[in-house]
């Protein structure tokens, strides 16, 4: 269901005029990589590592 309206949203969204990127493959993996590298430690500074182990199994 989510998938269904993300695309009912950005096909609005370019209906209005406004320009929509896909972030994907390698400009994607940049987005993610930075991510990694910089706001995670901060999140466990601030939450514990635990915190940070327990979503990084969720998603890798």
């Amino acid at each position: 269901r989510a998938e269904a309206e993300d695309t009912e949203y950005l096909a609005k969204l370019v209906e209005a005029g406004i320009t929509v990127h896909d972030f994907s493959g390698e400009v994607a993996q940049a987005f993610v990589d930075e991510v990694r590298a910089t706001a995670w430690p901060e999140l466990e500074a601030r939450f514990g590592a635990d915190l940070v182990s327990c979503l990084k199994s969720d998603i890798e």
